[in-house]
């Protein structure tokens, strides 16, 4: 088996060999010590820790080739093997090498990192907390089945590179989690907590704690609704398409995270998205795997997407970051759901505006590239109406997004993964009609 070394060890080694093939080399690093908890229907079930690590590597060569490799293994021979992989299958990938350029000049204007911390986070007392809350969960929505798992994680990126800079930075995440499960043991409903912290800059762990209990006890006083969607009869499809819409931030957060991650963005939208890597953030990412900090990127705006930066953030293993949606045109702060309806028909689009809030199922077809949701509530001003399964183009939907009413809050984008988005409370969309 090969030795495990130290990282100085390494780098010392990769930059040796850049210099003796002479190509550029970034080597990212990712160090993950979790801690995880779970609890069951009222009772602890299990702990466990592991560590996590991987590595990529970056080779650019003298005619702009680009290579890449990934690996779990930190030996000093298999990182090696990772250089010569990525500077042997190193191939003109002209939208990579704009990403990386792209980063590595913008990055120049952000701020000095501050020194990696090695402070972490007082969280002795947070498992009794999340327990007691589980507990309160659980007894109240019996006999259906309440999980809740808690993950705190210690983690450490760096970044070495062949033109001398380097970048390093320790943080945690904590992530929580209430899952239901119906009888049959179908999901029903999840309720997720996240945040991070740099050591530099405090965490107050009581944040956290009363950001789960607010969710917990709305999720309590809000279950005999969910409950009862076991028995529901859901229409097939909308029976309203040609209406203008009004989306709550969670089904905006899923369908914003699906039109980053498709490969149908070729599309004009007066919504303007950028991706950024913002502490405080479950999906906290502040070094890009291809060897670079990272900047804010510009996604989408009026005049189109931007794809350099669009491919920056798609389809890497385990990287995450923070989406920030901003529209033009913004309304007033929300008071209730009559002054929404009051503001949006003030907009001048015709027909009856229509109410989605939250998402029980989201799915994306990137062949089609039709979004299909069912939405948790729905209703027009003065009717709520039984959900339906709504199937549209994902490209109409962001083209037609239009203005934005009430405080900027944040949803989860993805039902597993850490990004979020943040935007307004709610979105108002101009009618989708479909493609002929």
């Amino acid at each position: 088996m090969d030795r495990l070394v130290s990282k100085t060890e390494i780098t010392d080694s990769l930059m040796d060999l850049a210099d003796t093939f002479g190509v550029f080399t970034a080597l990212f690093t990712r160090e993950q010590h979790i801690r995880r908890a779970e609890w069951q229907d009222g009772a602890f079930r299990m702990r466990n820790n592991d560590l996590q690590r991987m590595l990529c590597l970056t080779v650019i060569t003298a005619d702009n080739a680009v290579g890449q490799a990934w690996s779990e293994d930190w030996s000093l021979a298999a990182v090696q093997r990772c250089f010569h992989v990525a500077r042997n299958n190193a191939r003109q990938d002209p939208l990579r090498l704009a990403s990386i350029q792209e980063m590595a000049r913008e990055e120049k204007r952000l701020p000095a990192m501050s020194k990696a911390g090695s402070e972490a986070p007082e969280t002795e007392s947070l498992p009794r907390e999340v327990e007691r809350l589980h507990q309160q969960a659980a007894a109240r929505i019996a006999p259906y089945s309440l999980t809740t798992t808690l993950e705190n994680v210690l983690e450490q990126m760096r970044v070495v590179r062949s033109d001398g800079i380097s970048y390093a930075v320790r943080f945690s995440r904590l992530i929580t989690d209430h899952v239901t499960y119906l009888p049959a043991g179908n999901a029903l409903h999840r309720i997720r907590i996240g945040t991070s912290h740099l050591p530099q800059n405090g965490w107050d762990v009581q944040h956290h704690l009363a950001a789960l209990s607010e969710q917990t006890e709305r999720f309590i006083r809000d279950f005999p609704t969910l409950s009862d969607l076991e028995h529901s009869a859901y229409c097939t499809h909308a029976p309203l398409t040609d209406c203008p819409l009004l989306l709550d931030i969670e089904l905006l957060a899923r369908l914003v995270y699906a039109w980053v991650q498709s490969s149908r963005t070729t599309i004009g939208s007066r919504a303007i998205i950028q991706a950024v890597a913002l502490d405080g953030c479950p999906g906290y990412f502040p070094l890009h795997p291809w060897g670079c900090l990272f900047p804010p990127l510009t996604l989408l705006s009026p005049t189109g997407p931007e794809p350099a930066h669009l491919h920056a953030v798609r389809g890497i293993s385990g990287f995450s970051n923070h989406l920030l949606v901003r529209l033009p045109d913004s309304l007033e702060q929300v008071q209730h759901v009559d002054h929404l309806f009051e503001q949006a028909g003030r907009m001048g689009m015709d027909g009856t505006w229509l109410l989605l809030e939250g998402v029980d199922w989201f799915a994306f077809d990137e062949n089609s590239g039709l979004c299909s949701f069912l939405p948790r509530g729905m209703r027009t001003r003065h009717e709520i109406l039984k959900p339906c399964l709504f199937e549209l183009p994902l490209n109409r939907v962001m083209e037609s997004l239009w203005a934005g009413a009430g405080e900027t809050v944040i949803g989860w984008g993805s039902e597993d993964l850490l990004w979020t988005v943040s935007g307004p409370q709610y979105v108002l969309v101009q009618p989708i009609r479909r493609e002929a």
